[in-house]
């Protein structure tokens, strides 16, 4: 392999440049600059492996530490702790990142191998050539082509349709908000915070860019709301958000795994190849243990075959866990009447074993 073209502009699609372009590959990357919203978690296990990306000192510069997890149940205007947990009892690192800011120290990072090039175009089309190989076709009707191409265009991108075609059956809403708001960043302040409703759940973090301070606010409405929420309605949802603004996105929900993340001489990766529902806060850490992975294994063989079987035998079998404790877990956090009971009552009592035992193998889990 002597270059490899990536298709993305986020968090995987520089992941990928990085892992390349520091062995000696010729890169291109497809990158239109879309618009980038909100914050990721780090969890300990995510945190290290973005430093064998980039520089610690810079990742160190601009996380936010999250020192305890507060679960609270909200019942109209009344609102009961169910657990706090501290975080540094088990876990000796947890933080919050801006994406924006997360993806410009990828990018800088990658730039600064003489062998990348930046094609500030959108990926419109994908060509079949032939038998063996794909073209990409892009916004200004430029025809590319590769010995390898990266699809790292997200869960919903061109080349994931192309490999595993439309699944429009099983998309779930999420929305999400960010506000800029130093007293509310205060009360927000190493925290993570699940509110609970019967409407669905708010999951709410701070995060910063440049010494500003923001809020991170997810809503992950329950199955029975779902269809109704839109943008305009979540305010009602939660007594003390009264906050318009939020967006709409769209996930992938379905947990079966083929191995179908390739497709000619394209290669998935990222959410684009595994989608994980976000319950569990492992999407971008595990693009980031896979750009790990693929360093790796790439300085064994650089043959495409090679790193596909790789992941087949070394990675599926995580994948396809954390997307089944991914589902389980946001069924749980989605319960509602007397289920949701149930539910409280367990997190007040025995939360501290639960999140020991059902986080620390994900959180905790490195590379080998």
């Amino acid at each position: 392999m002597k270059e490899v073209l990536i298709v993305g502009s986020g968090v995987s699609a520089w992941s990928a440049a990085i892992v390349f372009a520091k062995k000696n590959i010729k890169v291109r990357v497809l990158s239109k600059n879309d618009e980038v919203f909100g914050a990721q978690q780090l969890s300990p296990s995510g945190f290290n492996y973005l430093n064998e990306l980039i520089d610690k000192n810079f990742v160190k510069k601009n996380v936010e530490k999250i020192l305890q997890v507060k679960i609270t149940s909200i019942n109209k205007n009344k609102f009961t702790v169910l657990t706090n947990f501290n975080l540094q009892e088990k876990f000796n690192t947890y933080n919050s990142i801006s994406r924006r800011v997360l993806i410009k120290l990828l990018k800088e990072s990658a730039q600064k191998n003489n062998n990348i090039e930046v094609i500030n175009e959108k990926a419109n089309f994908l060509l079949k050539k032939n038998a063996q190989s794909i073209q990409v076709l892009t916004c200004k009707g430029n025809i590319l082509e590769s010995d390898l191409i990266i699809g790292a265009d997200g869960q919903n991108g061109i080349c994931r349709k192309y490999v595993c075609g439309s699944d429009k059956k099983n998309l779930k809403k999420i929305f999400r908000l960010v506000i800029e708001d130093n007293k509310l960043h205060i009360l927000s302040k190493n925290l993570l915070q699940i509110f609970l409703s019967d409407k669905g759940h708010f999951v709410v973090y701070p995060f910063n860019i440049n010494n500003k301070k923001f809020v991170n606010y997810v809503f992950v409405p329950n199955k029975s709301f779902e269809e109704i929420s839109n943008s305009n309605n979540i305010p009602q949802y939660h007594p003390l958000i009264k906050v318009s603004g939020w967006k709409m996105s769209l996930i992938n929900k379905n947990t079966e795994i083929k191995n179908n993340f390739w497709k000619n001489n394209l290669l998935l990766f990222g959410d684009a190849a595994f989608p994980i529902e976000p319950h569990l806060a492992q999407g971008g850490n595990q693009i980031f243990k896979d750009a790990v992975f693929l360093k790796k294994n790439l300085t064994k063989s650089n043959k495409i075959e090679d790193i596909v079987q790789k992941f087949l035998d070394e990675r599926i079998e995580e994948k396809i866990s954390l997307q089944n404790k991914a589902s389980i877990f946001g069924k749980i956090l989605g319960f509602q009447n007397i289920l949701s009971l149930s539910r409280n009552l367990f997190i007040s009592k025995y939360s501290k074993k639960f999140i020991n035992d059902f986080f620390e193998p994900i959180w905790n889990n490195n590379v080998d």
